[in-house]
């Protein structure tokens, strides 16, 4: 038998849970936002704070991890392709609200902005993880993100 490649080996080893475990991960660290360009922040924090209280389709949850609980996404169990595909809508309408409340954050406290990590790492873990779900065209998707986000960048941390 050949021996493969780490390339061949990396995709082999692929696991569409693990990465929805990473994906959340990536959602509550405070390094993908910044706040009046000084205050580091998560997409989690961002969503909680400033957008889910905005947003249309909160229904009667009063907290994002209430609406969690509520659309089947366990984050200590992401075992089942039914929650993460929740999960991974989830992101996609937040990142969407952040995009239309843009301008509007300002008055809700502050300026707050991505960073380039967010577009090269949990961007891009996200749409792969949709593609390799059969989730939409994932090409489409990761230009309309960038498209979405371009003017929001502030550095290349």
């Amino acid at each position: 038998m050949a021996r493969k490649n780490i390339f061949d080996l990396v995709k082999e080893n692929y696991n569409i849970f693990k990465e929805a475990e990473k994906l959340f991960i990536l959602f509550s660290e405070e390094k993908y936002f910044r706040m009046n360009a000084c205050i580091d922040m998560s997409f989690r924090r961002v969503s909680e704070k400033y957008l889910f209280d905005y947003w249309n389709y909160s229904n009667t949850c009063i907290d994002l991890d209430e609406y969690l609980e509520s659309i089947n996404v366990d984050i200590d169990n992401m075992d089942n392709e039914d929650s993460v595909i929740n999960f991974l809508e989830f992101l996609e309408n937040f990142i969407k609200l952040h995009e239309d409340c843009f301008d509007d954050l300002e008055s809700r406290g502050g300026k707050i902005q991505y960073i380039q990590k967010f577009e090269t790492q949990f961007i891009y873990i996200m749409s792969t993880l949709e593609k390799k779900m059969g989730l939409g065209k994932s090409k489409k998707k990761l230009n309309l993100k960038r498209k979405l986000i371009q003017r929001m960048l502030i550095y290349n941390g």
